[in-house]
């Protein structure tokens, strides 16, 4: 079969030829048809993640496919690929055929094309997380979310507007938004002054891209607020001073997925049930295997306005 394959840490895969795995009890193997690039891929290669699988290793923590051999499912079912460290621990889905625990399955929704089956399941369960279960965004509520234009922002956006609240969509490129339109939305760059006309700043914060501007960030919140610290985009690495943490009295809430991977399955039917309907949009950009460093590339710029996804067939 076809893989992508990481020799050593840090360095640019490479796409070759490699074993069809074997599967062992308690795991199926799966014909992968997408698979996600995202930003945990890419922290895991570095080698500066706190997991790491054995080298040499097949990336990708995502995934959708159809069933070619299982004990618990049927030949031919289409699946969703995460959890169970696929792509962290083990092998994961960036290759024509998987071997993955069979708790790392779920049912593909009927009606989703494998691209989106393979990348909403991550963005739309973390960000209805921060926005309901640790902001608890309702009417009324003022929010802004950073990084708005990606996959995870966008929904966060939608989902705030969906709960009545103002939205702040904070984004590079203001001009070129393609996201959602209403009287209670905003659109804003990082070095805009988010405080809305009546002087009031953001009730919560969803904060996807940290890096040097998180401080400023943070000092838009009042005094009481949240931030719900999703993501990443701009650097791995933030900058605040503890002093004028206290006096800002934000509570910083780190949303570990991993941890809530039982909430997100509950919450993960109703989301993709949006996504199908078109009452939440999220976008997607399709590479062929080929094209992994690019895809990588456009996903560390943060140039996507949504998901990248590797199409190994159908």
């Amino acid at each position: 079969m076809r893989a992508i394959v990481m020799d050593r840490w840090g360095e640019a895969p490479h796409l070759r030829s490699w074993p069809d795995p074997v599967r062992n009890p308690g795991c199926s193997l799966v014909r992968i048809h997408a698979a996600t690039v995202g930003h945990l891929d890419a922290t895991i290669a570095s080698g500066n993640f706190a997991v790491q699988p054995d080298l040499p290793y097949i990336p990708g923590v995502e995934g959708a496919g159809t069933i070619l051999e299982s004990d618990t499912w049927s030949a031919g079912e289409k699946v969703m690929v995460r959890g169970a460290g696929v792509g962290l621990v083990r092998d994961g889905t960036w290759c024509e055929i998987a071997e993955v625990p069979d708790e790392a399955l779920l049912p593909a929704p009927e009606g989703m094309s494998p691209e989106l089956a393979a990348c909403f399941f991550v963005p739309a369960t973390t960000a209805y997380v921060a926005v309901h279960d640790i902001c608890r965004v309702s009417d009324g509520s003022r929010v802004a979310v950073t990084g708005a234009g990606g996959a995870v922002g966008s929904i966060a956006v939608q989902l705030a507007l969906q709960a009545g609240a103002s939205v702040v969509a904070v984004t590079r490129t203001p001009r070129s938004w393609a996201g959602p339109r209403s009287d209670r939305l905003t659109v804003a760059h990082p070095g805009d002054d988010w405080v809305v006309d009546d002087g009031r700043r953001v009730d919560f914060l969803i904060e996807t891209v940290a890096g040097p501007g998180f401080a400023t960030h943070v000092a838009q919140v009042t005094p009481g607020g949240t931030c719900a610290l999703v993501g990443y985009a701009a650097s791995p690495e933030l900058s605040v001073e503890v002093p004028n943490l206290i006096l800002a009295d934000v509570s910083l809430v780190p949303v570990n997925m991993l941890r809530r991977e039982e909430r997100a399955r509950e919450i993960a039917v109703a989301l993709a049930e949006q996504l199908i309907a078109g009452d939440l949009v999220m976008s997607t950009r399709a590479y062929e295997p080929s094209d992994v460093v690019t895809a990588e590339t456009d996903v560390a710029r943060g140039s996507l306005g949504g998901r990248a996804v590797l199409l190994f067939g159908r």
